[in-house]
């Protein structure tokens, strides 16, 4: 089994953990916070339709983004900024 090295990111002040990444496409498989709690990356076509769609953007805890930063009234990140698609 190969060695995955993980990459711990800071964006918009907030430090992110993540996981190996997904054989699948790529992405990283999980995400987790500087509290320790661990989010299941969502499938590459929900990231596309934040991008595309008309679906709206998720952060990591559920909250629908609304907020020009990328993050909630809660101080999650969006998924779209947590996997560095933006």
């Amino acid at each position: 089994m190969p060695i995955t090295k993980l990459r711990t990111i800071k964006t918009r002040g907030i430090v992110l953990h993540l996981g190996p990444d997904r054989e699948s496409d790529g992405m990283p498989a999980t995400v987790t916070t500087e509290i320790g709690k661990t989010h299941k990356t969502p499938p590459i076509e929900s990231l596309r339709s934040f991008l595309f769609g008309d679906d709206r953007i998720e952060c990591l805890d559920g909250c629908e983004m609304f907020e020009p930063d990328g993050i909630c009234q809660h101080g999650s990140p969006t998924w779209l900024i947590a996997v560095e698609m933006v």
